[in-house]
This record gives C-alpha cells, structure tokens and sequence, in this order.
C-alpha cells in the first residue's frame, strides 16, 4: 500500500516526489502512517479531484502534525488518533462561558475549515 500512496501523492501533486527521498520528511513520514499505521485506511481517491478527499485531507493534516513537531506538543488534541480526522480537537471552554475548539474544526460535509492551536509548542 505504501507504493500506491506515494505515487498518487507524487502523481497528483500533493507532494513534490523529492520529499519522498528523504524518509525522515514529514512528508514520507505521513505517507507511511497512511499506508500502514492510519486504523481508518481511506481509499485512495481516482484523482485529486475525487470527490473522496478525506485521504488527502487527512494526509495534510498528518503532514502538518508532524512538520510542527505535534509528538512534541503540549496537548496531542486527538492528532493521529483512530477516529476521524475532524474529531481532533478538544473543546475549551473560555472564561465568559462560551466553548471553543481547539484543534481541527470541520463543515457539516466533513471538509477542514479550520486548524485553532493556541500555545502548544508548535515549531518547524
């Protein structure tokens, strides 16, 4: 499964093939947890253009997660857990009452629409 993930990740332009070269890159390193760690295991889509973008939302997400050093983060906020990718997040809730979440929030379609980390010793 590794190699399909990589070429259609290399194929459609998510990621510059060159990254793949170096399998200490966030990137390499979220493919591998695609093809082989993730417990959801997404199908891979047609095409970039396939209305099934969850893998490659959550391959960004991953991506992201390990370039800003996320094993290091203060809050792990669900990232690469088993559930779905817009389940990582923690709800907090702020001093007037209202309740926030911290992490990735999503649309009703299930698409990221936003990434809230507040100090969280994000580096990269």
């Amino acid at each position: 499964r590794l190699n399909q993930v990589l070429q259609f990740l290399s194929s459609n332009a998510i990621s510059d093939p060159e990254t793949f070269y170096n399998k200490a890159s966030p990137q390499y390193e979220a493919a591998v947890w695609m093809a082989d760690r993730d417990l959801l295991r997404y199908n891979l889509p047609n095409s970039a253009r396939d209305q099934s973008t969850r893998f490659v939302q959550r391959y960004v997400l991953v991506v992201f997660y390990l370039s800003t050093l996320g094993p290091q983060w203060t809050n792990q906020l669900q990232f690469l857990d088993k559930t779905d990718e817009c389940s990582w997040f923690k709800s907090v809730t702020l001093s007037d009452g209202s309740a926030v979440a911290v992490g990735v929030t999503c649309t009703q379609d299930n698409e990221v629409e936003g990434i809230l980390i507040p100090r969280n010793q994000l580096k990269g």
